[in-house]
């Protein structure tokens, strides 16, 4: 894991807030996003079903299997068959997911609220590919996805290399063009919403909160966020002091 520590940062994030013109623009953007343009790029869908083959000889059978955020895109396509639960934010990708899904439980829910409906030490596996980057109040999140796994679960992460060199340069030259050429507008306010935080201020909060069993990266599997493009980690917690 990248022992890199950034400046501290003060959770939960407030990014700044969008006009009514550019809220709708994020919201097409989103839809565009997962039903057309992740698919053309393609290039983190291949990471993660390299890193889902990775684990598979590693992750025992028959188990509860929650996942956080599958949304629409190839990539949820990639745990059908383990997936037992769902947590899903937006309601139209959880509807969607319900009817595509219909032996899954899907809970429209926010990960970084405090769910009961989440019961604690319920599941042997927590998926979150491409999801952590998101969340303003991650640390909300992962006291949530600590209490809902056994003591012998483990947290599988997916996560875009967001600040480091590489991924900088690759989203200039796909995403942030894509997203100029359809709206006329600067992509920069807009992904400040989506991503969040930093590739580095998220390991370093699932280094204080979790032991790294294994951390793999994309695709140089040089282990530094700046020649890559992004990272996965098989987590599990950390002994009570």
């Amino acid at each position: 894991m990248n022992t890199t520590k950034p400046a501290a940062t003060i959770w939960p994030k407030s990014p700044e807030p969008l006009t009514a013109e550019e809220s709708q623009i994020l919201d097409e953007w989103r839809k565009y996003w997962h039903a057309e343009l992740c698919t053309k790029i393609g290039v983190f869908d291949r990471y993660t079903e390299a890193f889902v083959k990775t684990l598979e000889a590693r992750t025992k059978r028959g188990g509860r299997t929650l996942e956080i955020g599958p949304g629409l895109t190839g990539v949820a396509q990639l745990l059908n068959d383990v997936r037992t639960d769902a947590i899903e934010v937006d309601p139209y990708f959880a509807s969607e997911l319900a009817k595509a899904l219909p032996n899954c439980n899907v809970i429209v829910a926010d990960i970084q609220s405090d769910l009961p409906a989440l019961a604690s030490g319920a599941y042997d596996r927590i998926v979150a590919f491409h999801v952590l980057e998101h969340l303003p109040d991650l640390p909300a999140a992962l006291a949530q996805i600590k209490r809902a796994m056994r003591d012998d679960a483990v947290f599988d992460v997916m996560l875009p290399c967001e600040g480091g060199m590489m991924y900088s340069l690759g989203r200039s030259v796909t995403t942030a063009r894509y997203f100029k050429k359809k709206f006329n507008r600067n992509f920069a306010k807009f992904i400040a919403q989506e991503h969040v935080s930093t590739v580095a201020e998220i390991l370093t909060l699932l280094n204080a909160e979790f032991v790294p069993e294994l951390t793999t990266y994309y695709p140089t599997r040089v282990p530094s966020v700046d020649v890559n493009l992004a990272v996965g980690l098989r987590l599990r917690k950390r002994a009570a002091a």
